[in-house]
């Protein structure tokens, strides 16, 4: 069951063994995806597993090839993560061998995530290999873990990087006065961590981002706007030829001559509203930096003032078209 091309593979894998407290780790996978089916649920691909042995790791990693796994349970205070064997009892895997297991899965974990307290020596072993692992340096409470949780996929399902997940979900904790636990150990420099996005560039125009309400407007071409300014004079014309002999055919005759300004301002102003309404989708999908690229770029550094609309109309476009086709960050 490989993950579809384009969508971002999550893999929730729940662990709660006999002997052990039990956790809410149901309500916990339903918060997340509940927030990724609020974001752009097309654009993701959520798997569970529940109660699986370590022995079973290897095949689900190249059964459902994850870019995030999420580990939700027990850790003990050895670094060790508790997973159930075939009749439910605690088993607790060396983390080396954990981390082995990560290693030959070649890549294709990008992210993963140890819910479990006392998780970070696992987290540390584990990346090694993968470009970025939270984990637990102390206890959780159950309230807690399904709050970070509920905070870090809100953040994936907006886009955003990696390190912003991270540090939104420990604010979140902070909020609920809580000190947070949560460590975030990677793999290459911080500066690739901060922009490391794994949600697709691509957006379903079903979810997502708000619809521009532009109706069913689109730009006239020229010669169906030449069309319409022939049409408005000849239609005046043949209505004062057939109205001439009619009683009140002079106001019939005014009528149509004052439509032919109306008709043809129509057509022109048509197209500027669709302009505008192309340009306003387009700066909607520009992230903060560009929109402040953009307002800098619309205004004259030796005047301090504003640059005419055309300059400022060809650097919004300028910027959606170095935009196409690439993540990289404005001026990279």
């Amino acid at each position: 069951m490989p993950h579809s091309s384009g969508k971002l593979s999550i893999l929730f894998l729940g662990s709660s063994p006999n002997q052990w407290q039990p956790l809410e780790l149901t309500r916990e996978f339903n918060e997340l995806s509940r927030e990724l089916d609020a974001r752009c649920p097309s654009r993701f691909e959520l798997h569970s597993r529940w109660g699986e042995p370590a022995t079973s790791l290897p095949d689900l990693l190249d059964d459902y090839r994850p870019q995030i796994l999420h580990f939700s349970g027990h850790g003990n205070e050895l670094g060790g993560l508790v997973f159930e064997d075939e009749h439910g009892e605690p088993h607790t895997p060396a983390p080396e061998t954990i981390a082995e297991v990560f290693a030959k899965s070649k890549g294709v974990v990008r992210c993963v995530v140890l819910n479990a307290c006392f998780s970070e020596p696992q987290a540390r072993l584990i990346a090694v290999y993968v470009d970025c692992v939270v984990g637990l340096h102390d206890r959780i409470a159950d309230e807690d873990a399904i709050a970070f949780t509920q905070a870090f996929y809100s953040s994936i399902g907006r886009g955003l990087s990696l390190a912003t997940a991270f540090d939104k979900a420990t604010l979140q904790l902070s909020l609920r006065g809580t000190e947070s636990p949560a460590v975030l150990i990677h793999r290459g420099a911080s500066s690739e961590l901060a922009s490391m996005v794994l949600l697709p560039s691509s957006v379903d125009s079903s979810h997502g981002a708000s619809p521009v309400r532009t109706g069913s407007l689109s730009a006239r071409s020229p010669r169906q706007i030449a069309v319409i300014v022939a049409a408005s004079f000849v239609t005046p014309l043949c209505v004062g030829i057939l109205a001439r002999d009619r009683p009140g055919g002079e106001y019939i005759i005014i009528a149509a001559c004052l439509l032919v300004p109306i008709v043809i301002l129509a057509a022109l102003t048509r197209n500027h509203i669709a302009l505008a309404g192309s340009i306003y989708a387009g700066v909607r999908s520009l992230d903060y930096s560009s929109r402040v690229a953009l307002a800098s770029s619309s205004r004259d550094p030796s005047s301090h003032r504003l640059r005419p609309p055309t300059r400022t109309a060809a650097g919004v476009l300028h910027i959606l078209a170095t935009r196409v086709g690439t993540r990289a960050p404005l001026g990279a």
